[in-house]
């Protein structure tokens, strides 16, 4: 007559301990970025921010999308990009590094 019976303890929810419960956007839906594309380098674009509830099997997720306005004035989508390829815009007084050809090497810098 025990009072710590295992099979009357709740059933378990099914969700692990060190589950992620949400995920966080590094920047907020439609924000003005840089997106940065091979044949035009940094452009400014429209940051489209989907997020992707977790269950059982999958944690949450982010996906990130970005509108740009190509040399016609067309509005294209580019769907689940990198974060490699978007950038929140500078503003003055931010601290950059520019990289110095001359010299070979990254130099301090800060926008003005």
């Amino acid at each position: 007559q025990g009072s710590s019976s295992s099979h009357l303890d709740p059933a378990p929810s099914g969700r692990g301990e060190d589950l992620v419960e949400e995920a966080i956007p590094i920047l907020a839906d439609q924000v003005l970025v840089e997106y940065y594309s091979r044949q035009n380098g940094w452009e400014p674009a429209l940051l489209h921010v989907t997020m992707m509830p977790g269950t059982l099997y999958r944690d949450p997720a982010v996906a990130y999308s970005v509108q740009i306005q190509d040399d016609c004035g067309r509005l294209q989508w580019r769907e689940n990009v990198s974060l490699d390829t978007f950038r929140a815009l500078f503003v003055d007084g931010d601290t950059v590094e520019v990289y110095s050809l001359r010299g070979d090497t990254w130099l301090p810098a800060r926008v003005e």
